[in-house]
C-alpha cells in the first residue's frame, strides 16, 4: 500500500513540473513573438535644375517637403546591411507618402532598393555621372535607417529625400557632371 501511494504521489509531482514548465516556456515564447506597430513618413524635395534664375516661391516650393509615394523599402534584422541576413519586411510608401508594418522587437537596418544587392559603381557610371567609389561602397553598407524597437509602437519616423537634379536614384555617391539647361 505504502509503494502505491509512494507511486502516486511521485507521478502527481512529476506531472506537476512538466505543466509548470510548458506554462512557462509558452509565456517566455509569446513575450518575444510579440509585434509591435512602426508607422511614419517619407517626403521629398526637389533642387532647382537650371533655366532662368527661378523666384524666391519658386525656391520655396522645390524646398517644402511633399510626400514621396510609392517608395519602396526593405528591413533586414542587425547593424548592417548584410547579403546573408535575409529580408525579414518590405514596405511601400502609399499616395500621401505613409507607411506602416508590424514587427517584433529587436535591432533592423532599414534598407533602399539599391542596398538589395551588392552595388557596383559601373551601374551609375555615364558620361554626364561621376561615382565616388569609396563613398558608394560606405554607404552600401550602412543602413538608410538602423531601427530599434523596443517595448512601445513608434509612430513618428520621417524620412526625407532631396532629388538631385538629372539624378534618378537617391544614391547618394553620384554627381551630376552634364551639360546643365540655359
Amino acid at each position: 500500500m505504502n509503494i502505491l501511494c509512494l507511486s502516486l504521489i511521485c507521478i502527481v509531482l512529476t506531472n506537476c513540473n512538466a505543466v509548470k514548465t510548458v506554462a512557462i516556456a509558452g509565456a517566455d515564447q509569446s513575450k518575444k513573438t510579440t509585434r509591435l506597430h512602426i508607422a511614419g513618413t517619407v517626403k521629398q524635395t526637389s533642387q532647382y535644375c537650371g533655366g532662368a534664375r527661378p523666384t524666391r516661391e519658386m525656391e520655396d516650393k522645390l524646398s517644402t517637403p511633399v510626400p514621396y509615394p510609392g517608395k519602396n523599402f526593405y528591413i533586414r534584422a542587425g547593424k548592417i546591411n548584410d547579403l546573408k541576413a535575409e529580408i525579414v519586411k518590405d514596405f511601400t510608401t502609399d499616395q500621401e507618402g505613409n507607411f506602416s508594418f508590424d514587427l517584433p522587437q529587436g535591432v533592423y537596418a532599414i534598407i533602399l532598393e539599391e542596398q538589395l544587392h551588392e552595388i557596383n559603381a559601373k551601374d551609375y557610371k555615364n558620361k554626364d555621372c561621376e561615382v565616388d567609389e569609396n563613398c558608394l561602397s560606405d554607404w552600401w553598407k550602412k543602413p538608410y535607417y538602423l531601427l530599434e524597437i523596443k517595448d512601445q509602437n513608434i509612430d513618428s519616423l520621417n524620412f526625407i529625400f532631396n532629388h538631385r537634379c538629372f539624378l534618378s536614384t537617391d544614391v547618394p555617391c553620384i554627381s551630376y557632371k552634364g551639360v546643365m539647361p540655359h
